[in-house]
């Protein structure tokens, strides 16, 4: 390494790590990473962590690289991991590193909803045992395609190809269920065979990252690898390798984010309150005056707040809540009643379906326009019907909790629901009023509208937890008291 290229990637280091020691409720992103282990390590310091630094500045977080080797968690396998913490908790990074995007909408998801504790399971997977981390490797055999010979039988084809990828994955152990880690890595491997009327097997197939199920991150699917059918496996056992050979080299200097240096199996473990690092407390009751009663009636959003705190978060219930996303822009209004309570209030929220997004642009665009059918119904909206709440007037400090239900309706269906709304009036910085209200529901996704969720299990697979934080603001033509 130039001493030029060394000076700067220890300038960048030094900016994120910590200069005190003692616990100091750290909340913002941990970077957890290895320094000077490998070009990949030297190319995240020097081209990925300043953008991670400047997306948790930008959403008011501070950044804290940690050397790994000096001692890390149970959790962290590998690296370079980001993982993000607050009073609320703490949630580990499922995507790619080199997207600043996905980086920024990690920390916006998770400051609100931590990670759940829930795990996925997986059946009949490879296994590479790397350091801390396992690597899984997902088989997909598709069926046998071109020129069948006679008497072929389909499920003994696929037993025997499924045992020669098995051979050829020679660092994997077949498994018959694992439960993947947070810091654990997978990949789809897919195998499609053909027959051609000489009977050659041609196998080609092709490499998919966990973090993008739809483009490959390699794939040979011109050729693909040959064998005559009296020795057909071969082909599979041959293919299976070349991908594992394409797996290793993706882990050392991947471009896109998919690469890692597992953590040694010999590094000594370290909790988090050993790094400093524990949870932090809540933040202390509010600024605002405690008692005042509110005024007004009628209250809109206030959508200056949007840009750094979205109004709409969304997830597949845990262990399938790295399927998550955000709406960035909202309308609403909440009707009090006479008595400025909700016990008969009212409200809407109308959410804009080119305004979703999963951090990914590809996913996007497969979500809004193939799932949602936004050039059709262009709004999704929930209405609050019947809150259940107290009749008390609303008071500035004093918050609210009730269970009520609404109607919730995507696609031009509806389905009524229950929900949880906690509001809390507030006086802003400026002196000005506000409401502050949290509602949080679930829908099911296949009874109603047919939409086929992540791979995983039941009901998380078919359910997407809502929460719909909103700041209000008076209407302009609003009466008060």
């Amino acid at each position: 390494m130039s001493p030029f290229k060394l000076l700067l990637l220890s300038a960048i280091t030094l900016l994120a790590y910590p200069t005190a020691s003692g616990a100091d409720s750290f909340k913002g992103v941990i970077v957890f990473h290895q320094p000077e282990a490998n070009d990949l390590e030297d190319t995240f310091v020097s081209e990925y962590l300043p953008a991670v630094q400047e997306a948790a500045k930008s959403l008011g977080y501070e950044t804290r690289a940690l050397d790994a080797r000096e001692g890390a968690p149970a959790e962290i396998g590998m690296t370079p991991l980001l993982v993000f913490q607050n009073h609320r908790g703490r949630s580990i990074f499922q995507g790619r590193y080199a997207d600043p995007g996905k980086v920024r909408h990690f920390i916006l998801t998770s400051r609100h909803v931590p990670q759940g504790d829930a795990q996925k399971e997986l059946n009949n997977v490879g296994v590479w045992r790397d350091g801390r981390m396992q690597q899984i490797a997902e088989i997909k055999i598709t069926q046998l395609e071109g020129t069948r010979p006679e008497s072929f039988d389909e499920t003994t084809f696929h037993k025997t190809a499924r045992e020669a990828v098995s051979s050829g994955l020679s660092r994997y152990e077949t498994k018959g269920s694992v439960t993947p880690a947070r810091s654990d890595r997978t990949f789809y491997y897919d195998f499609h065979p053909w027959r051609g009327e000489d009977g050659t097997l041609y196998v080609s197939s092709a490499i998919f990252s966990q973090f993008n199920c739809h483009v490959p991150v390699w794939r040979d699917y011109e050729g693909g690898v040959s064998a005559p059918w009296t020795d057909w496996p071969s082909a599979f056992e041959e293919a299976a390798a070349n991908l594992q050979a394409e797996v290793v080299r993706l882990r050392g200097e991947s471009d896109l984010g998919d690469g890692y240096t597992p953590v040694s199996a010999e590094t000594s473990p370290a909790s988090w309150n050993e790094l400093n690092l524990e949870i932090p407390e809540p933040p202390q009751g509010t600024a605002s005056a405690v008692g005042g009663t509110v005024e007004t009636m009628s209250w809109t959003v206030d959508e200056s707040l949007f840009e750094t705190d979205p109004p709409v978060q969304f997830s597949f219930m845990a262990p399938l809540d790295n399927y998550q996303g955000i709406a960035k822009e909202a309308e609403a209004s909440l009707i009090l009643d006479d008595n400025r309570s909700l016990a008969n209030a009212s409200g809407s929220v109308q959410i804009p379906v080119d305004s979703i997004t999963l951090g990914e642009s590809g996913l996007d665009l497969t979500v809004i326009n193939s799932m949602l059918k936004a050039g059709s119904f262009p709004k999704s909206s929930f209405d609050l019907e019947d809150l259940g709440a107290p009749a008390e007037p609303l008071a500035f400090g004093k918050s609210v909790i009730a269970e009520g239900t609404g109607t919730f309706m995507m696609r031009d269906q509806s389905i009524p629901l229950g929900v949880r709304t906690e509001i809390l009036p507030i006086f802003n910085e400026a002196g000005e009023p506000r409401l502050d209200t949290t509602t949080s529901f679930s829908i099911r996704l296949m009874d109603t509208w047919a939409i086929e969720g992540p791979p995983g299990p039941s009901p998380a697979n078919d359910t997407l937890e809502f929460l719909v934080r909103l700041t209000l603001k008076p209407a302009e033509s609003s009466p008060a008291g």
